[in-house]
């Protein structure tokens, strides 16, 4: 994390609970896909390239990563895809959004297959547990979210305590697994409350049914906050219909939806590693995966090449990003390959990441806006998806977006091949996704049509 982003992070979540839940929650996750750990893992000899440990970096510097972006997007779209909030709110929707960020991937420490698939129920799980005692002690200190939930139980009594209501806060984690929690479900928020409910009171271990798993079980609740989450009123806040309680459950969902947006347009290209730190690159003659795996004392390096779909075409993603439009922006570091078939499988593996990123992304900003706010200036119009136009072969680009509608007919008409402006100026690139489109006609565009014509 840059320095400027990590004192960004840090106004709202203090350094040493941040570090403090890095080396406990998230440096285990990097210890275990290290190359030592992986070559007694008969699941990764068996099939490397498809190992949780080589998919994208889910360790410490993921969840900084993450942090630094959530806060950036919060910047990008308020007013414009989420509502436009008062500064005290805005601040609780940045701490919690902040709070869940370094929950949302802990699961991963089991890096089975298992594993990944119920991370998300981990994290939602682990809320209620000691491992995030000082977390949940530290926002009931005197920050924006402990301030708010106090308000919230002096408006009217509340069933639980005030702790469990913020573990409740932290629970939501969970929705931000689209596979867990679907974008309509996301936007329901009597489905929403019966899917968390149910997938805290439900034990991991059913959960992770009969697969074996090869990390610790997340510390299931203790007898009082199972009481808590089996009782009818845990998580009623979500299904309040107006004042303090309502309004706490809009800004606690928009947290969750600048991190489900956040966690997919992590860093990738030349800055994708893997959880064990290992680079990944994009073969330019084949278009398939390379992986550079590294021993711990640094005395050697082995290249695997594999083939991942999806990873591959995470390594030619150069930068995925919202625009201060409210549009989402890809662009590529090549599209030029040694021939047709590596080109063919290049479209393939960039259109099938970009269909990844779109459905965290649209599905996030795609819901209703929190009531009570200023609608944003998007809503009602949907997202679309930019496709830069490489520089080495710009039709790439066009191939992507054939790709990517045939994939997905529902965006039709919402993706589109667009000018590379990442290799311009930052200056100048900022000067273009600020601009304000002239309408054809007017005399703006007319005036400045005719000023272009006497350079």
């Amino acid at each position: 994390m840059e320095e400027r982003a990590a004192e960004a992070v840090d106004d709202y979540l203090p350094e040493g609970v941040r570090r403090a839940l890095e080396e406990r929650l998230w440096r285990p996750i990097a210890t275990r896909a290290s190359l030592e750990v992986l070559l007694d893992d008969p699941l990764f000899l068996d099939d490397p390239g498809h190992h949780p440990a080589m998919f994208a970096d889910h360790g410490v510097v993921h969840v900084r990563d993450v942090a630094a972006g959530l806060l950036q997007l919060l910047d990008t779209v308020d007013g414009v895809l989420l509502a436009a909030r008062p500064p005290a709110r805005r601040r609780f929707v940045a701490q919690l959004g902040l709070a869940q960020t370094y929950l949302h991937d802990i699961g991963m420490v089991d890096l089975s297959p298992t594993g990944r698939r119920t991370h998300a129920e981990y994290a939602a799980h682990a809320a209620f547990g000691t491992d995030v005692d000082g977390l949940v002690a530290h926002l009931l200190g005197g920050t924006d979210v402990g301030a708010r939930v106090a308000r919230v139980a002096a408006d009217a009594p509340l069933a639980v305590t005030q702790e469990t209501l913020v573990r409740e806060l932290l629970a939501l984690v969970v929705a931000h697994s689209k596979s867990v929690v679907p974008a309509e479900v996301l936007d329901d928020r009597p489905a929403l409350r019966a899917r968390v409910r149910s997938v805290v009171a439900t034990p991991l271990a059913a959960h992770r049914g009969t697969a074996t798993a090869t990390g610790p079980a997340a510390p299931f609740p203790d007898d009082v906050l199972r009481r808590r989450v089996d009782h009818e009123d845990a998580f009623a806040w979500l299904e309040a219909e107006d004042g303090p309680q309502a309004e706490l459950a809009d800004d606690a969902v928009d947290a969750v939806r600048l991190l489900r947006a956040a966690d997919v347009l992590r860093q990738r290209g030349t800055s994708l590693r893997t959880s064990g730190g290992f680079e990944v690159f994009f073969d330019a003659a084949t278009a398939h995966a390379v992986c550079a795996l590294r021993t711990a004392d640094g005395s050697a390096t082995h290249l695997v090449r594999y083939e991942d779909r999806r990873g591959a075409g995470e390594a030619n993603i150069r930068v995925a990003f919202v625009t201060p439009g409210g549009d989402l922006r890809v662009a590529v570091h090549r599209g030029r390959f040694a021939n047709d078939v590596a080109t063919a499988r290049a479209v393939d593996s960039v259109s099938d990441a970009l269909l990844d990123i779109q459905a965290d992304v649209l599905g996030a900003f795609g819901g209703s806006p929190a009531r009570g706010l200023p609608a944003p200036a998007r809503h009602g119009r949907p997202m679309r998806v930019e496709v830069e136009r490489p520089e080495d072969a710009p039709g790439f680009a066009d191939a992507v977006v054939v790709t990517v509608q045939g994939a997905e007919p529902a965006l039709s008409g919402r993706v589109a091949a667009v000018a590379d402006v990442e290799r311009a100026d930052a200056a100048e690139r900022s000067r273009y996704h600020h601009a304000v489109p002239a309408a054809v006609g007017r005399a703006a565009a007319t005036r400045l049509l005719a000023e272009l014509a006497g350079w």
